[in-house]
């Protein structure tokens, strides 16, 4: 690679860096973005509950993520299976 063209490519990547800073990223949603009944995905709250009333499922807020804790606890859990899997495949 010419490292001329290297060097400009960074050069104009932290130029532009500098001249648009990031914006702070926006807080998440606090309501759900979508409910689930079963295996079935709604976009309103009303279709949920009619879906639910119809099942006799529960409705379960699909949204973001703002408890990390249990991201980290649920991929300790996964790691911690895929171990048991790989022994018992040896």
């Amino acid at each position: 690679m010419n490292n001329r063209l290297h060097f400009d490519i960074a050069s104009d990547l932290r130029d532009y860096m500098l001249a648009f800073p990031q914006a702070t990223a926006q807080q998440p949603y606090p309501d759900p973005i979508a409910w689930m009944v079963g295996t079935a995905f709604w976009w309103t709250k009303e279709e949920a509950g009619r879906d639910a009333a119809e099942t006799g499922m529960p409705i379960v807020g699909l949204g973001p993520m703002t408890d990390s804790r249990l991201v980290e606890q649920m991929d300790s859990r996964l790691e911690h299976e895929m171990l048991a899997v790989d022994s018992w495949k040896a």
